[in-house]
Formats: structure tokens, sequence, C-alpha cells
């Protein structure tokens, strides 16, 4: 069942940054280390959606991690 007001993602999406600075971290949650502070408009990659989490890959540094939905766009 998909929420009212959520956009459905899927794999290999073009994603952007919609807040000044968003925390990639290593798991679908607030509690996982963050890997890398990431700056509004940098473009992300959908790999796998987990709920409102998205594991992403970071088109400019490389690196794979999670960001919450919420704070990214689909490009």
């Amino acid at each position: 069942m998909i929420k009212k007001g959520v956009i459905a993602y899927s794999p290999e999406d073009m994603l952007a940054v919609n807040v000044e600075t968003l925390k990639l971290r290593k798991g679908p949650g607030n509690e996982y280390e963050v890997i890398e502070n990431l700056k509004r408009y940098d473009i992300l990659m959908v790999i796998a959606i987990d709920g409102e989490w998205l594991q992403v890959k970071v088109i400019q540094s490389g690196n794979f991690g999670y960001v919450n939905a919420k704070y990214v766009y689909k490009i």
C-alpha cells in the first residue's frame, strides 16, 4: 500500500537532494553511522527501497548508503 503523498521510487531513478545538508547513512534509520554529508542538488541513484528509506549511490563520490525519501526529489 502506498501512502498518500509518497512518491514511488524505482531502482535506477535519479534523485537530487532537496535540503541544505543531508546525512548519507550506513543503514535505513537515524541510528546508523553517517558516511557522508550531502549538499543540496547532489545527485543520487536509487539502488533499493526500504520503507521511507532509499538505498542510493552518490554520483559525485561513488559512496553507497541510505537517505530518507522525504529529503530528495526525482529528476
